[in-house]
C-alpha cells in the first residue's frame, strides 16, 4: 500500500492522480446531492477512465522496473546463460501462437519436438525453420567451427530435413527453408508482434558442445531500450535470412526431377543398348 501511495505521489504522476481525485469525488458528490447535467458526468467519467488507464499503465512499468533493479542487486539477473536442458524452449514455446527458429542442424530440437510441432501447428501455430543446406559450400567449414565431422554433421541436417519435410507437405501453417550462410547463432522467436514476444540466442562458440553454449533472452517491451532495440535487430535478421534461404519444397522439387531425368537418361542408355545388341 506504502509502494501505491508513494507512486501516485510521484510528480509525473500528480496530474493524473489529481484528474482522477477529482474526478471520482465529484461523482461520488453529484451521486449524494445531484445537481450536474448528464454531459458532464460523461465527460468526467471518461476522464477519469483515462487517467485511471495511464496510471495502471505506468505502475504496471513500475513493477517491472522494480523487479528487475532486484534481481540485478541480488545477483539473480545475468545477460548471459548456460543452459542446463532444454525447458525455457518448452515453456516458451508451448504457450506461442508463431515459433520461428534458425540455426545449423536444428538436430538438437527438430527431432526431439517434431510431434510437438506438429501439435502446436494443429492449434494454429505459426511455424518457420531454417537450417543448413547439406549441399553448403560453407558445410565444411561450419562442421569445423562447431568441431564435429563434415559428413556426421550433413546426416544430422538430413536427419532433421527428413522431420521437417513431414511438418512441411502438412497442411498446416509450418514452413523450412534451407540456407547456404554459415549459421553463428541458434535463434528462437516466440510470438514476436506480441507484447509478450521473446527471443533466445544461443551462440555457437568455437568447438562448443550444444549443452555448454550460453545464451541469452530478449522481450519485446522491456523496460530496457537497448533489449527492445536489439530484439527488433534479431527479428528483422530472421526475416532476411528467411527472405535469402531456399525453399525445402522447392529442394524436393528439385531433387526429383532430377531423379526422374537420371532415370530417363538409364533408360535411354539401355534402349541403346538393346538397339545395338
Amino acid at each position: 500500500m506504502k509502494e501505491m501511495v508513494k507512486f501516485l505521489l510521484k510528480p509525473e504522476n500528480i496530474p493524473l492522480t489529481s484528474a482522477l481525485v477529482i474526478t471520482f469525488g465529484f461523482l461520488v458528490f453529484d451521486i449524494i446531492q445531484p445537481h450536474s447535467d448528464v454531459l458532464l458526468k460523461v465527460i468526467l467519467f471518461v476522464l477519469g477512465v483515462i487517467a485511471f488507464a495511464m496510471l495502471a499503465e505506468r505502475w504496471g512499468y513500475f513493477e517491472r522496473m522494480e523487479r528487475a533493479l532486484s534481481e540485478i542487486r541480488h545477483g539473480k539477473r545475468n545477460f548471459f546463460n548456460i543452459p542446463t536442458d532444454w525447458t525455457p524452449f518448452e515453456a516458451y514455446a508451448k504457450p506461442a501462437q508463431e515459433i520461428l527458429i534458425s540455426g545449423g542442424s536444428l538436430a538438437q530440437l527438430v527431432p526431439r519436438y517434431h510431434k510437438f510441432f506438429m501439435q502446436k501447428a494443429a492449434e494454429g501455430c505459426r511455424i518457420r525453420f531454417i537450417l543448413t543446406n547439406p549441399a553448403s559450400p560453407a558445410l565444411k567449414a561450419i562442421a569445423s567451427w562447431k568441431g564435429t565431422n563434415p559428413n556426421r554433421f550433413k546426416s544430422e541436417i538430413e536427419l532433421s530435413i527428413d522431420y521437417l519435410q513431414e511438418l512441411n507437405n502438412s497442411r498446416y501453417d509450418i514452413e523450412a527453408r534451407l540456407s547456404n550462410a554459415i549459421p553463428a547463432l541458434t535463434v528462437m522467436i516466440f510470438d514476436a508482434s506480441k507484447p509478450h514476444g521473446r527471443i533466445r540466442v544461443d551462440l555457437q562458440l568455437y568447438q562448443c558442445s550444444p549443452e555448454r553454449r550460453p545464451f541469452f533472452e530478449l522481450t519485446h517491451h522491456s523496460i530496457d531500450e537497448q533489449e527492445e532495440n536489439l530484439f527488433r535487430n534479431f527479428l528483422d535478421q530472421f526475416n532476411k535470412h528467411w527472405e535469402d534461404s531456399i525453399p525445402l519444397k522447392e529442394l524436393a522439387e528439385t531433387a526429383e526431377e532430377r531423379i526422374i531425368q537420371t532415370v530417363r537418361v538409364v533408360g535411354e542408355i539401355d534402349s541403346a543398348r538393346h538397339d545395338l545388341g
